[in-house]
């Protein structure tokens, strides 16, 4: 449901987005109206977290953060974050490999550690109740480190919760070009 309040902002955010909407020649994405509908609440913690998680050190590059999070959103069947992160992923990494990843990760050409974290992903967002020592055994057999897969994780129960957001305030999805224009800025700001 799209919340009227959230879609025009709080007072601050009504100047703020027409200015935003005149300099970009684009309407402001619902991801930005949530994050100063309450900033305090959820939209700075949130946006640090998530500029943390995928932006920060981290054994795996951006473009496999960004893979993880479109892997997680399609899972989830959130269109706005999984089109969205798709995109990013595939300005840094193969857009044919990205795409395969989302469609199948099993037949993706992909490596070891890559694989058995996506399989850690899905099972950690579709049936979370069933992981345990074995799902992990696997992902350290594969050659991924500890550090490694608790940022996977953070990766996982970051989009597990945006998703949730997302469909839950019904984001409009991008057009191309927005996606294209947000692919740029996530790449050149992050998640600030």
């Amino acid at each position: 449901m799209r919340l009227r309040s959230i879609a025009r902002g709080r007072p601050a955010a009504r100047l703020v987005f027409p200015l935003a909407r005149r300099a970009t020649g684009r309407d402001v994405p619902d991801i930005i109206k949530v994050r100063y509908y309450r900033p305090r609440f959820f939209g700075k913690p949130f946006f640090r977290l998530a500029q943390a998680v995928m932006r920060g050190p981290s054994p795996w590059t951006i473009g496999e953060r960004e893979l993880f999070a479109a892997f997680v959103s399609a899972q989830n069947r959130c269109q706005f974050c999984a089109t969205t992160h798709e995109a990013v992923a595939s300005a840094v990494l193969d857009p044919a490999k990205t795409a395969a990843v989302v469609a199948d990760w099993r037949t993706a050409a992909v490596d070891d550690r890559v694989r058995a974290t996506l399989g850690l992903l899905e099972r950690l967002t579709l049936t979370p109740d069933e992981v345990g020592p074995t799902d992990m055994r696997a992902v350290l057999d594969a050659g991924v480190s500890p550090e490694a897969i608790r940022d996977a994780i953070e990766v996982c129960a970051l989009f597990n919760t945006i998703n949730r957001v997302a469909d839950g305030l019904d984001f409009a999805l991008p057009t191309t070009a927005d996606r294209a224009f947000n692919t740029r800025v996530l790449l050149r700001v992050g998640y600030r």
